[in-house]
């Protein structure tokens, strides 16, 4: 029994940090920041600001730019991590 409560005992705190990251995501409207998403072949974010540049690019051809056209680059990376740990969780 014991093996059995101690990882459930971990269950609750991951639940509740997935359901905080999951709500920040939609309450920042984060969603869909991440326009080529392969969770096979990696998911680390943009490092160099020209992989940022080029992910801000692509995220302009999605209709949710088009809410958000004063966006800039630093409020898009705001965002993008955001939906980045909530599919990374």
């Amino acid at each position: 029994w014991r093996s059995v409560i101690g990882s459930r005992s971990h269950a609750v705190p991951n639940s509740s940090v997935m359901v905080v990251v999951g709500g920040v995501t939609r309450l920042t409207e984060s969603g869909l920041s991440m326009v080529d998403w392969q969770p096979v072949r990696g998911v680390r974010p943009p490092r160099s600001d020209a992989e940022w540049r080029a992910a801000f690019d692509a995220y302009k051809q999605y209709p949710e730019y088009a809410q958000r056209r004063d966006m800039t680059l630093d409020e898009f990376k705001r965002i993008y991590f955001w939906e980045w740990a909530h599919r990374v969780l």
